[in-house]
């Protein structure tokens, strides 16, 4: 019962730790490309310029990573969100709100890719109220893929390198 309450967390990628070694890379490649709920070429690509989405970040090299950030990112992709694919709201000061990607940000202003208009908006600082943390649109998989999909699913992404 210990070990299994352990391993419960499924946003946690310490409750994934035996999914770091081993596994199949044909499976792994399998689950990236058809599992009915994985499917991550839905939304990333895998190759330099190649085929896939653009809704996330490009795959192509993602293995040199290694396998406990590919892990991490899998389980919890909350944690580190690569730039430009977080999605964020920003309330101004006349009560007024922005929600989209964000572009850019320094101590002058934030620009977010307007979610609505599809076009950047830039927003000084000094009328900024809140600006929310970014969220990651990726599901975290340890909900959706069993312990040995996720295993699989790391082995595969690690062979994605700079060829």
């Amino acid at each position: 019962a210990d070990y299994h309450a352990a391993r419960s967390d499924v946003m946690n990628p310490e409750s994934f730790d035996n999914c770091l070694e081993g596994g199949d890379v044909e499976k792994g490649k399998q689950i990236f490309f058809t599992h009915l709920a994985g499917q991550c070429v839905r939304c990333h690509k895998y190759e330099r310029k190649g085929p896939g989405s653009v809704i996330g970040p490009n795959l192509w090299k993602i293995g040199e990573n290694g396998p406990e950030y590919l892990l991490e990112a899998l389980v919890a992709p909350q944690k580190t969100i690569a730039k430009g694919y977080g999605t964020l709201t920003i309330t101004r000061k006349d009560g007024t709100t922005v929600s989209g990607v964000l572009v850019s940000e320094n101590k002058k202003g934030v620009t977010v890719n307007d979610s609505t208009t599809g076009k950047d908006v830039s927003i000084p600082a000094k009328d900024i109220k809140n600006k929310g943390d970014a969220i990651s649109v990726m599901p975290p998989m340890g909900a959706i893929l069993k312990r040995g999909e996720l295993r699989d699913l790391v082995a595969y992404l690690e062979t994605l390198r700079e060829r």
